[in-house]
């Protein structure tokens, strides 16, 4: 089946990395429609509260978690090995602003790194969305020293814009 056809029928298997602020509330939104959900994040310690449903954000209550989780429909794990099993990603890491009150996509470049190849994959900021050239710029910019052009290219093929 397309990929289209398998989010039409709740059969894609969303990966959610960073599950901070952002990342979340996006995993509950994504349960509550019906969608099998694997989370992704670095630090164990969130894993683990999240694996006994329990909420580490103050705005986020422990039982729209637990629901998540009972329901079978969330997987929090620190294993980046599994995202190869996802249809649809969506990055939702740290965009901080530095010094000169840009963008820091430090965190960004780094996730790319392990994101498989063939998957839809949505960037998710706090920040202003930044439009086609400033992301491919930034792109540009922050893997001259570890892509080919050609493996950069690969990677602005698989953003999703909106």
């Amino acid at each position: 089946m397309e990929l289209i056809g398998k989010i039409k029928a709740k059969e894609a298997k969303i990966g959610v990395i960073g599950l901070g602020y952002v990342g979340l509330p996006l995993v509950i939104e994504f349960c509550k429609a019906g969608f099998s959900v694997t989370g992704f994040d670095v630090d164990p310690s969130k894993v683990e509260k999240l694996l006994r449903g329990e909420s580490y954000i103050k705005h986020i209550d422990s039982v729209s978690l637990s629901a998540c989780r009972l329901d079978g429909n969330f997987v929090p794990t620190t294993g980046f090995n599994q995202l190869s099993a996802m249809d649809c990603i969506v990055i939702c890491v740290p965009t901080p602003l530095n010094k000169y009150r840009e963008l820091d996509l430090s965190f960004v470049f780094d996730t790319t790194m392990v994101l498989p190849q063939g998957h839809l994959i949505w960037l998710c900021s706090w920040h202003r969305v930044l439009n086609e050239k400033e992301i491919e710029r930034k792109v540009d910019i922050g893997f001259e020293h570890y892509l080919k052009p050609a493996e950069r290219e690969k990677i602005r093929e698989q953003i999703v814009y909106v």
